[in-house]
């Protein structure tokens, strides 16, 4: 059962929310992992620990981990699971373990994405070390962890993220056969490269008059794409439709003629749920995006405008390609499944403490 009241437990997740309705690629990671651990195994004696918002101020946002401590420090667990790095500081102040953290990036070691302190990188490097295993959503992070933390092979296990194929998959809807729609989804930032697309945009619309491009998501720079979709001269082809809640999403991928994920910053599971309803995918090759989409989509190098604009052209133009891709994104999406990251880290768990006996 998942539980809220501070008694003994098996397992002991920390996250910061677990909530589909944030939109945020780790609260959802956190509750598809909660919903399908449950799922698989119902009678498991399961707490998580809300962190909340993280502080933007950083010197905020660690002394609020330090004293989430005290929170964290009465409850009893077999397994300790910090859904990322840095929740996993708590736990190692509280002196918990056995203690799994999951990896879903190291930014800080990319200058151009993030401008990491020393202090930062060390504190890092030492939650790393002192943590009894941890998790990295692909072999690219494996390989980061490794080399630049000199972390053991053997500490690290990769597990994929999921879809949910029961939610995610082809949905009849009516199109408007006269319209190209390229569909991006996801927060409005710098890091998501929806400045990208929008210059990418604005050469598409020259060569492809009835493209337009669908921006769902909510994010602190909507207005400074509004403006820039203005500032281009192809605010009449954009539409930005604001949040746009789960459940709809199959409806707005299914009715996409091509996703677009120009993302700075890896890996998006809006990218999977696209795949997942038969979509053709566009998005930035870089860290684990390969390993996900691999030929099922077209790749294009990190702030490329011109490549990014000319693979949309060469899907919204061919529409063997596009079929083709449709069928590639639609198959491969079925390697990656919420069921399957959650029996990984069950697998994982026992791993680290055998009398758990979950089987």
């Amino acid at each position: 059962m998942l539980s809220n009241t501070y008694t003994n437990h098996q397992i002991c997740i920390v996250g910061f929310y677990a909530r589909e309705d944030l939109g945020g690629g780790i609260p959802r990671y956190t509750i598809s992992t909660l919903r399908n651990i449950r799922r698989l195994h119902p009678d498991i004696r399961l707490v998580f620990v809300e962190f909340g918002n993280n502080p933007n101020n950083v010197t905020m946002r660690w002394l609020k981990r330090v004293s989430y401590t005290l929170k964290v420090a009465s409850i009893k667990a077999e397994v300790y699971h910090a859904v990322t790095g840095a929740l996993a500081l708590p736990l190692l102040l509280a002196r918990k373990r056995p203690i799994v953290v999951t990896i879903h990036d190291l930014f800080p070691l990319y200058p151009d994405l993030y401008k990491a302190s020393k202090v930062e990188l060390e504190l890092m490097r030492k939650v790393l070390h002192a943590s009894d295993m941890l998790i990295a959503t692909a072999e690219y992070w494996k390989r980061d962890l490794v080399k630049y933390f000199k972390i053991s092979e053997d500490k690290v296990v990769v597990i994929p993220v999921g879809v949910d194929h029961e939610k995610f998959k082809p949905v009849k809807v009516y199109k408007d056969m006269d319209k190209k729609i390229i569909l991006y989804v996801g927060a409005l930032t710098w890091e998501k490269g929806l400045d990208l697309l929008l210059h990418a945009f604005k050469y598409v619309v020259k060569k492809v008059p009835n493209a337009y491009l669908y921006v769902g998501g909510k994010g602190p720079l909507d207005q400074y794409f509004r403006g820039l979709a203005i500032r281009l001269g192809i605010a009449r082809h954009v539409r930005f439709l604001g949040f746009i809640p789960e459940d709809k999403l199959p409806y707005y991928y299914s009715s996409a003629d091509v996703f677009c994920y120009p993302s700075r910053t890896a890996f998006g599971l809006m990218l999977l749920e696209a795949m997942a309803c038969g979509i053709p995918v566009v998005a930035v090759d870089r860290f684990q995006v390969r390993e996900y989409v691999g030929d099922a989509g077209i790749l294009v190098s990190p702030n490329d405008i011109v490549e990014l604009a000319k693979a949309l052209v060469k899907v919204l133009t061919n529409n063997n390609l596009r079929e083709e891709l449709s069928m590639k994104a639609f198959k491969r999406a079925r390697r990656f499944d919420w069921r399957t990251t959650a029996k990984l880290t069950l697998d994982a768990y026992v791993k680290l403490k055998p009398m758990l006996m979950l089987y």
